[in-house]
């Protein structure tokens, strides 16, 4: 959200960071919009912002080894832990695990910079949607040869008195990250 305020000076005086989770209750009483990776209540309006391929980070020496740098194969993780945040990723990654017949560990953290910080550190790998931190190495993560996929968005209350500023800012948004390539253009066809 930072970089999008910055570079579009959208009408948001703020921006607050908390659990995917706590994000409709806030929008009852506290906050206008809300951006998450769990799918809005049916009591909201919401857009599909992105489809984002999540990415396993680990230090160099753990991803290069594996068979394609930039491609990694959960299947190939046997026993070693994967450490991703609480909300819409670790529910990605639970689904997406539950194919396995012999999954990883899965270590539940409240933030993607804790799942890297826990990483750099040599606890396990990271599974997260955002940008690589703390000199870590980045591949993308596959289940049985089919990408691990990761949906954010927009979400607002029905009855705000700026309902249809708050869809003209949701758009805006998606229109942005489609812009700098963090989605393809092809999967808003139908939304």
């Amino acid at each position: 959200m930072t970089p999008f305020v910055a570079e579009t000076a959208p009408p948001i005086s703020d921006v607050i960071t908390v659990p995917a989770g706590e994000i409709d209750a806030l929008l009852s009483s506290e906050v206008d919009f809300g951006v998450s990776s769990i799918k809005p209540s049916p009591n909201r309006r919401h857009l599909l912002i992105a489809t984002i391929q999540l990415s396993l980070l680990g230090t160099h020496e753990r991803i290069s080894g594996q068979q394609s740098p930039s491609r990694f194969e959960f299947e190939s993780l046997g026993d070693e832990v994967v450490i991703a945040p609480s909300g819409g990723v670790m529910t990605s990654a639970r689904r997406a695990l539950a194919e396995l017949s012999s999954p990883p560990l899965l270590l539940e953290v409240a933030t993607g910079s804790v799942a890297q910080a826990l990483a750099a550190a040599g606890h396990g790998f990271a599974l997260v949607a955002e940008p690589v931190r703390f000199g870590l190495a980045a591949a993308r993560a596959f289940v049985h040869d089919k990408p691990l996929l990761h949906s954010l968005y927009a979400s607002w209350d029905s009855d705000h008195y700026a309902v249809a500023e708050l869809g003209s800012l949701a758009i805006s948004l998606r229109e942005w990250v489609v812009q700098r390539g963090l989605a393809n253009t092809a999967e808003f066809s139908h939304s």
